[in-house]
């Protein structure tokens, strides 16, 4: 807690939400890095609506393409 780290915004030395999550090993709003946002479309696969959608979506591109 005493040495936070470095905000990518403003460039200044801060905890931010997503900062302590990532120290932590939680999910952030905001992922950045690739792990991260597999880790989100993971998280997003789980739930039922989401992926119906996203099952209608990859067919929709199938077949325009």
């Amino acid at each position: 807690m005493a040495h936070p780290p470095r905000d990518e915004a403003t460039g200044r030395r801060r905890w931010t939400p997503d900062a302590a999550k990532r120290r932590v090993g939680h999910q952030v709003a905001k992922p950045v890095s690739t792990q991260e946002k597999v880790n989100a479309i993971h998280t997003l696969a789980r739930d039922e609506e989401v992926a119906g959608w996203a099952r209608c979506c990859v067919r929709t591109a199938a077949v325009a393409a």
